[in-house]
């Protein structure tokens, strides 16, 4: 079915099927939280990606074409593309749920949302993007929207210092987390066949197993859980997780990278409004400020990025036109 959507019109339906992507992961970060609180960071962990990775494998199971393309892909792609997606699987889920708070778990969610700025200035080296002047005060603008949303309640410098000195792993962790998702997608991008089918399947069934044996390593026990933590479990496992990154890889391999990464920069709004929501948050007069700057700084970006064979292809015209 995806296949037949992206095959339509050009890059279109798979731009769409990226927004669809981010909406789902804009529930991540709360529901992630509100079952570390449950289970533990590597109890939650482990229990959404058993469940994506059961997921993934169904699929492959009865896509037998789609299973054998798939091991036929170019190596570097399954190995290096693999492995960034099965490291940023631990590093998200780790920097959220070892944070000491609520507060600090909003704080490394800050720092994960950089990977909206690497997928952009990744473009550039690895895909060939060129860069112009709008985009060094896009990424700047939005980087500070992406402070000011994902930070609604009352916030002072000291404070995170004290919580870098106390617990500084959930800041690292995120920030490796972030730089690795830049770089997945724009590789996802330059090698993989544009016509291939999706292999994160595969990858969220090797996630699965390494973040179960994790939680067979480090074992919780959990007993009588409730309805909230398995209905959190299953929506996260099947729909944010498997749904959302096949969704994702497919824009990323087919639609418009640069602005499918430029309007990333509205996940963090949609983050902060659901857990405002959903785990008690008290928003701060930043978020609407936030924003506004999110989208100027979004739009900055899209216009600061382009591909170098449009480029050409616009001066060709130009020239012409003028002589």
């Amino acid at each position: 079915m995806l296949r037949r959507m992206t095959a339509r019109s050009g890059t279109a339906p798979a731009t769409v099927l990226g927004v669809v992507a981010l909406v789902l992961w804009g529930s991540s970060v709360a529901l992630q939280r509100s079952l570390g609180e449950q289970l533990g960071p590597v109890g939650a962990a482990g229990a959404v990606y058993l469940v994506s990775g059961l997921a993934s494998a169904i699929w492959l199971a009865l896509r037998r074409d789609d299973r054998r393309a798939i091991l036929r892909m170019p190596r570097q792609y399954l190995l290096v593309c693999g492995g960034l997606f099965v490291l940023y699987v631990p590093c998200y889920y780790l920097a959220v749920g070892w944070a000491s708070g609520r507060q600090q778990a909003v704080e490394a969610g800050v720092i994960n949302y950089l990977w909206t700025a690497a997928t952009v200035a990744f473009s550039v080296p690895l895909l060939g993007k060129r860069a112009r002047w709008p985009l060094l005060p896009g990424l700047i603008l939005a980087l500070t929207g992406v402070v000011l949303v994902t930070l609604p309640m009352e916030w002072r410098l000291d404070e995170l210092r004290a919580n870098l000195r106390a617990n500084c792993w959930p800041y690292l962790l995120a920030l490796a987390a972030a730089l690795e998702w830049g770089l997945y997608s724009n590789l996802t991008r330059r090698w993989a066949p544009p016509g291939a089918p999706s292999a994160v399947p595969l990858f969220l069934t090797v996630s699965g197993l390494a973040m179960g044996g994790m939680w067979l390593a480090f074992p919780r026990p959990v007993s009588d859980l409730p309805a909230r933590a398995l209905g959190e479990i299953a929506f996260m496992g099947v729909a944010v997780t498997f749904l959302g990154y096949v969704l994702w890889d497919v824009a990323m391999r087919r639609g418009n990278l640069v602005l499918v990464a430029s309007l990333s920069y509205l996940a963090p709004l949609l983050s902060a409004v659901i857990a405002v929501l959903y785990l008690g948050i008290r928003p701060g007069p930043g978020l609407w400020a936030g924003c506004g700057l999110i989208v100027v700084g979004a739009w900055l970006c899209r216009r600061g990025v382009v591909d170098r064979d449009a480029e050409l292809v616009h001066s060709d015209s130009e020239t012409q036109r003028t002589a």
